[in-house]
């Protein structure tokens, strides 16, 4: 099995810790453009992951 030593309740609460919710955005072809380039510049694997990191970014900065 898969989970070979994890109990059912571990496995679930595994997942339920470490999942996200998916946000649709709807952005103007210039901005998207500008994250692609972006996203390639930084060497990072997908739009997906540049947003959630320049969130993350924008986020924590506004919180200090």
């Amino acid at each position: 099995m898969f989970f070979k030593g994890y109990s059912f309740k571990r496995v679930r609460l595994f997942f339920t810790e470490n999942m996200k919710k998916v946000v649709s955005v709807r952005l103007r072809e210039d901005i998207v453009s500008k994250i692609d380039k972006y996203t390639e510049e930084l060497g990072l694997d997908s739009r997906t992951d540049f947003l959630r990191q320049a969130l993350d970014y924008y986020v924590h900065r506004k919180k200090g």
